[in-house]
């Protein structure tokens, strides 16, 4: 009796303490309500959106075009390129010239790749979202290959809410060659990013993220103590796993990270919250300037085109 008394005190302890948040509840995500195999030869334009003669920000070299998109074989391919003969037209769209450097219309681009979302088409709120995918060749300055899920302007709590209030969900970035010494050695990343709060009137664009709070968190896969991982030499599985309190990242299944509500150590700070906004899926690869190689070195022309493929993704609910 003194066994079954004890053993019922546990119980009751663990279910008290899971549903107050103390230990997560992990939802079984295991009914697939989307996949994408790339059958054919074209995108299906009833899913997916391709930035074409667009840039995306974050100080990157790249121009997107949708040329460097193309389905063969069953993938999916991001191609990455060294361009020098591409620019952003002017309003006219009779040529390209060059402007001073803080002026994106008619700037020059060396290098073009691919950008591609279903921003509009396809979103979901919490599941597993796996996508299996080769990355581009490691060795490269600064190729930054991702994987990410952005909320859905529409659905949004607010309606097109600004970045990053409505949170951002990495589920894979990688960088090439960089001075980070996280990443130089080919690992990926799991990252999570959000504002603790947003003034209505402040709106939160790009002119005053400190105010609003940008804070994210990275996970790495492998650890440094790791051996290296080449995730271009064959196709590996990317995924998280989102609920309404917490974020799992995995590698072919196995997980390397993870971010749960509330204060306290190992868990998300200052009172962010895990995005409950349904989220669009872009898959892109960017080459990212403050990795640009040293004066003197041409490893871009060298090592390029790479390319990133997508065999298929999946979601489940």
């Amino acid at each position: 009796m003194r066994i079954v008394n004890i053993t019922l005190t546990i119980i009751i302890v663990v279910v008290t303490i899971t549903i107050y948040g103390i230990i997560p509840i992990h939802a079984k995500y295991d009914k697939l309500i989307f996949q994408e195999h790339f059958n054919g030869n074209t995108l299906n334009k009833t899913r997916w959106n391709k930035f074409d003669w667009q840039i995306h920000g974050n100080a990157e070299l790249q121009l997107y075009l949708k040329e460097d998109c193309y389905v063969q074989d069953g993938l999916l391919t991001l191609r990455t390129r060294y361009n020098p003969t591409y620019c952003i037209p002017d309003g006219s769209f009779s040529g390209c010239k060059q402007t001073n450097k803080t002026d994106k219309k008619g700037k020059l681009y060396n290098y073009t790749s691919c950008w591609v979302d279903t921003k509009n088409k396809i979103f979901h709120k919490f599941g597993k979202f796996e996508i299996h995918a080769k990355l581009p060749d490691p060795n490269s300055y600064g190729i930054w290959p991702a994987h990410w899920l952005m909320p859905e302007p529409e659905t949004s709590n607010p309606p097109n809410v600004c970045w990053p209030c409505g949170g951002e969900i990495d589920i894979m970035e990688s960088l090439g060659i960089t001075k980070d010494p996280r990443t130089k050695h080919g690992g990926v990343l799991g990252t999570y990013h959000w504002a603790k709060s947003c003034n209505k009137d402040l709106h939160c664009d790009g002119s005053i993220q400190t105010t609003c709070g940008n804070y994210s968190f990275n996970g790495l896969y492998p650890s440094l103590r790791n051996p290296k991982i080449d995730f271009s030499k064959e196709f590996h599985t990317f995924s998280v796993e989102w609920n309404e309190t917490s974020i799992q990242w995995f590698v072919d299944g196995n997980k390397y990270w993870e971010r749960f509500n509330g204060d306290r150590p190992g868990f998300i700070s200052d009172g962010a919250k895990i995005t409950t906004n349904a989220a669009y899926l872009i898959l892109n690869t960017a080459i990212a300037s403050y990795s640009f190689p040293p004066e003197g070195t041409q490893p871009y022309p060298r090592l390029l085109p790479v390319v990133h493929q997508i065999d298929w993704i999946k979601i489940y609910g």
